[in-house]
């Protein structure tokens, strides 16, 4: 294979000994006009082995002069013959500010002599900063004097839309007191790349409810309102003096990431029923809360296990008389939103027991007045127990009860309840009344009272049957003033365990006078 290096060939394969180096130089002989010829090359060949040995030829070209007919001209840049320019784009340029020759041709006369080109430019205007340049091309035969002008379009054009990056998709916030969003300033500060001027218009996608989203041009600046939160398309058009459009829709996403504003009691209180449970539900601890876009549900918790509570949020609060003791019980109340976002506020909680204790006596009864008397005693007469498994029947054997008169009474309390007995006597000459005050007192100090009477009575009263008289008495001798009871006998009495008996006597004196008898 034959190689061109330096200016020279290579030649394989033509000596039988080693390549040949083939080089060539040209003389060129510029003919007049009387010439057929526009001039002559002659070139002399020199071939040249390793050895050094060499050998020349000459061989003679003869150049045809060309004719007007045969120039070839450039093509129209109108994007039929060729693509027109896009003034926005980088090519070659002249002085002049129109597309360089390097890049829109010129004639091609070839090597001739005779032929010679120049060419004047005639800018005119296009749409934005497009414009077209009517290249007129002047081509002189100069043996001949005739000439030829042919004119070349070459345009250069706003082809291309503006360009841009599209504004990035963003999530707002919505308004505090709204659920939504009210003069959102809808910003384009990008950097457009254009040859030409261009306007930009805002507005919202195709499809969007006009009732949920609006885009309101104030001055020049865009603001954006909504009713709701959502996802609203926001369309960016762009449109250059050559009415190239360039258009984006970025997504703005409207959240709700406001939380509640909490307004909550700062004291409430909750009161036992019979059964010592209270239950508070949360919506009731609420005092005004709101939300921008709507409250979806309360829930409340104790801050402390109590009751066999957890301390997780729930609908309400359950409490019983193990919080009557905590005095301020706190609580916390929490409001979800519609979309999620909560908040808390701490309330204080204090747990009563507004029912008094429930009391029961065990019946009266009469006992005799010989019965003997003390605390114990009286207690076996009837008690008032707090418990249901403790309570007996009493029963009295004496002069007016034969067996099981009653049962012992009852306290009981929604909570907790203890009791109290004051015994109260009056007693007269061995009767009266003894009243056994019982008081039940819960742990709220709310107490009620009720009384057992115990009637003491003489079954036997003492009666003059009861009386035994001393005898009568028959001394001797004389005896002035009083006869002591001891030596005449005095009464004895039975019976008397009930009765306070005494005996008095007076003395009634009968004299005899002397001789009375005889």
């Amino acid at each position: 294979m034959d190689t061109f290096i330096n200016k020279a060939w290579i030649i394989k394969n033509w000596d039988k000994c080693s390549n040949v180096v083939l080089t060539s130089k040209d003389s060129i002989s510029l003919l007049d006009c009387d010439h057929a010829f526009d001039k002559i090359i002659t070139r002399q060949w020199v071939a040249k082995d390793a050895k050094g040995n060499s050998n020349k030829c000459t061989q003679t070209i003869y150049i045809t002069r060309k004719k007007l007919s045969d120039v070839l001209f450039p093509p129209h840049f109108d994007d039929k013959e060729a693509p027109a320019f896009n003034c926005g784009d980088d090519f070659p340029m002249m002085a002049n500010g129109n597309p360089s020759v390097d890049t829109t041709g010129f004639p091609f006369v070839g090597q001739c002599t005779n032929l010679e080109y120049n060419f004047t430019d005639t800018r005119f205007p296009m749409c934005g900063n497009g414009y077209k340049v009517v290249r007129n091309w002047f081509v002189i035969e100069w043996c001949t004097a005739e000439s030829v002008n042919r004119n070349q379009i070459i345009e250069v054009r706003d082809k291309k839309a503006p360009l841009f990056d599209c504004p990035p998709s963003v999530t707002v916030s919505s308004d505090a007191y709204s659920c939504g969003i009210q003069n959102y300033l809808v910003k384009f500060d990008q950097t457009v790349s254009d040859c030409s001027t261009y306007s930009i218009l805002i507005g919202l996608a195709e499809g969007t409810n006009s009732s949920d989203f609006s885009l309101v041009n104030k001055n020049g600046q865009y603001f954006l309102n909504s009713t709701k939160t959502g996802s609203v398309v926001v369309k960016y058009s762009l449109t250059d003096a050559c009415q190239n459009v360039a258009s984006c829709e970025p997504t703005i996403d409207i959240i709700d990431d406001v939380a509640p504003y909490m307004v909550c009691d700062e004291h409430t209180k909750v009161a036992l029923d019979d059964q010592g449970r209270g239950r508070l539900f949360a919506s009731s601890l609420d005092d005004g809360t709101s939300d921008n876009c709507g409250i979806l549900n309360f829930s409340a918790r104790k801050m402390l296990g109590t009751c066999g509570q957890t301390t997780e949020f729930a609908p309400y609060i359950d409490f019983c008389c193990e919080d009557i003791s905590l005095m301020d019980l706190m609580v916390e109340l929490k409001a979800i939103d519609i979309h999620g976002n909560e908040n808390t506020c701490m309330v204080n909680v204090t747990v009563e027991d507004k029912i008094a204790p429930k009391i029961t006596c065990p019946p009266n009864v009469t006992i005799d007045c010989d019965a003997y008397i003390d605390s114990t005693a009286l207690m076996s007469l009837g008690n008032v127990m707090i418990s249901i498994a403790d309570i007996k029947n009493i029963t009295i054997n004496n002069s007016f009860h034969h067996g099981v008169v009653g049962q012992d009474g009852l306290a009981s309390d929604n909570c907790s309840v203890k009791v109290s007995a004051q015994i109260i006597q009056n007693i007269h000459c061995f009767e009266g009344v003894i009243e056994k005050i019982f008081t039940a007192t819960d742990a709220s100090y709310l107490k009620n009272s009720c009384t057992q009477k115990i009637y003491v009575v003489n079954a036997h009263p003492f009666t003059e049957s009861d009386i035994t008289w001393p005898l009568n008495f028959e001394g001797e001798g004389c005896k002035d003033g009083d006869i002591s009871e001891d030596i005449t006998g005095k009464p004895t009495f039975k019976n008397t365990s009930c009765s306070t008996v005494t005996a008095t006597y007076t003395d009634e004196a009968f004299d005899i006078a002397d001789g009375a008898c005889q």
